[in-house]
């Protein structure tokens, strides 16, 4: 099956399994000594090997059906939800490899159905995971493109929003001023998104939670009325007009040529407002 390949890969089975138990092994070493350097090196062969099946290599397609056994392999164990929860454990390439195996694996299908999407319903707590990797600020944008691919889809965009159960969506706002101009940005990025793809899902959610949701954007666009002060410590050059912390960012009307069109924000809760029924 593997035959193709430039190189020799484990079969899926044993290339999640010995994936499982190095990770394992790196979170009891962490509170300790240093993992050992054998166990660092075969997560990362093991992650490299997940990405030639999943993607193939660049003259020549992925072999379908070993593709497909990997997948059933992650959505059968627990790997998925050990990689994102011991990623600040991992080196920097294997955070991208993980980074593009998770994407490849959310967008795959398998008799019609997105499996991936289907076990982060099931598992909702990996999806704040993804949300809580801003908090790490040499992790954020790695986490921060996995959770703009689950914002794709709208199953989970839906479970991202917040309920009066679970309020953790507002930590976005939080994040959104945090003192790192790249920690800021990018959480901005997945609020946009959240907030704009799936625009019959975020209508019945402002038409429920209108007057909390806007008291944490009030917070955002009036500085007055903020009382995290961290963005002031920001360089001036940082916090210049188009940057996270500007009205015409955080104040988006509509998105115009891939940029936000600026819309004061008194006008964008009235246009709220009113189109409530």
């Amino acid at each position: 099956m593997f035959g193709l390949l430039s190189r020799k890969v484990k079969p899926p089975p044993e290339l999640v399994r010995t994936t499982r138990e190095a990770i394992m092994q790196l979170e009891q070493s962490s509170s300790g000594s240093e993992p050992p350097a054998k166990v660092s090196e075969e997560l990362s062969r093991n992650l490299s090997s997940m990405k030639l099946l999943l993607y193939g290599e660049p003259d020549q397609r992925p072999n379908p059906e070993a593709a497909s056994e990997l997948a059933r392999e992650v959505w059968k164990s627990d790997v998925l939800r050990l990689l994102l929860t011991h990623l600040p454990l991992l080196d920097f390439e294997c955070r991208k490899d993980v980074s593009q195996v998770f994407s490849n694996l959310l967008r795959r299908q398998q008799h019609g159905e997105h499996e991936t999407v289907k076990w982060l319903e099931e598992n909702r707590d990996v999806l704040f995971i993804l949300l809580r990797g801003y908090e790490t600020p040499q992790l954020a944008l790695n986490y921060g493109i996995m959770l703009r691919e689950c914002a794709r889809h709208e199953r989970l965009a839906t479970l991202l929003l917040p309920t009066a159960e679970d309020q953790q969506f507002y930590a976005l706002f939080t994040y959104i001023e945090s003192p790192y101009f790249d920690v800021a940005s990018d959480a901005f990025a997945s609020l946009k998104d959240l907030l704009t793809k799936h625009k019959s899902v975020v209508a019945a959610f402002l038409a429920e939670h209108h007057d909390l949701f806007f008291q944490h954007y009030h917070k955002l666009v009036c500085p007055a009325a903020r009382t995290n002060t961290a963005s002031l410590a920001v360089p001036a050059s940082q916090r210049a007009p188009g940057g996270p912390w500007s009205s015409a960012w955080l104040s988006w009307g509509g998105v115009s040529g891939g940029r936000p069109t600026a819309r004061p924000a008194a006008a964008s809760a009235a246009h709220v407002r009113a189109s409530r029924p």
